[in-house]
């Protein structure tokens, strides 16, 4: 896997879209990567992985939550929160532009890549949502708790 590191440029970013999870009767459940060989990656995301790997090359974590079907037709509607993490600022800067070029997507910094574990964990989770409740392509978006017109 080192010899990746050949193929990386100063100024690369490498965005991340994968998620470790597995399939047990009928339902998902995230799968922290594990490996007998390499006992310091037990329980790491895929994101924190592939940036031991490719350092120094800046690893972004992005897009597990928005559904594949959005991401063949954006011409679709579905106004989603694109979660992304990063141990570099100005990779999650780079990629947060990139992602507000996708009409109705917004770009949300969750803060460095250890949080990566976080986000992949959802998506089975909505997957699962899906199943359970009969939804099409359920995805995220925050939105606020209280209303602006409740400010004092």
């Amino acid at each position: 896997m080192a010899e990746l590191r050949t193929y990386m440029k100063k100024g690369q970013i490498i965005v991340s879209t994968v998620v470790s999870m597995k399939k047990v009767k009928g339902l998902f459940t995230y799968a922290p990567i594990t490996h007998e060989k390499a006992p310091a990656r037990q329980g790491k995301s895929a994101a924190e992985i592939i940036q031991e790997i490719v350092e120094p090359t800046p690893v972004v974590s992005a897009f597990q939550t928005v559904p594949a079907t959005y991401l063949n037709n954006i011409d679709s509607i579905m106004n989603i929160d694109v979660l992304v993490a990063s141990n570099h600022d100005s990779a999650i800067a780079t990629a947060s532009n990139l992602i507000r070029d996708i009409p109705n997507l917004r770009p949300l910094n969750v803060g460095s890549l250890e949080n990566s574990r976080l986000i992949e964990s959802l998506t089975p989770l909505l997957l699962n949502a899906a199943i359970l409740n009969n939804l099409q392509d359920p995805s995220i978006r925050v939105v606020p708790w209280m209303p602006a017109s409740f400010e004092k």
